[in-house]
């Protein structure tokens, strides 16, 4: 079986973007998980962070929210400085695992599955 389907989300969100996180160590009560602290972005952050996983640019960001460009860099770089991250993908990974795959309409989605078969390719 090849390796990423072999992780759920998160493990294959981490496999894809190279983050390597060692296992907790139990602690006396045998629990080897404990929840890192999360950590509070904005609810402007927030909505910032949701079109980055979109894949939007500042400028289609700052043109949805009615800001400047330079508003949305500063935001961007506010969330990529809070949640320790370097690039929009790490953003757009941490916005998946706080809120799921992405769910898009037929107006916004770019990509559906079914996109694949253009061509005139059917899998029937």
């Amino acid at each position: 079986m090849a390796r990423g389907f072999a992780h759920d989300l998160n493990g294959a969100l981490d496999y894809a973007l190279g983050i390597k996180e060692e296992p907790a160590p139990a602690t006396e009560t045998g629990s080897a998980q404990e929840e890192a602290p999360t950590v509070a972005l904005t609810p402007r952050e927030e909505q910032v962070a949701a079109l980055v996983a979109q894949g939007m640019s500042n400028k289609q960001i700052a043109a949805q929210l009615v800001v400047s460009p330079r508003t949305v860099e500063g935001h961007v770089e506010h969330i990529l400085a809070k949640l320790g991250f370097t690039s929009r993908a790490h953003i757009a990974a941490w916005n998946v695992r706080q809120t799921g795959p992405l769910r898009r309409g037929p107006q916004t989605a770019r990509w559906r599955p079914a996109d694949r078969r253009r061509g005139g390719v059917s899998r029937q």
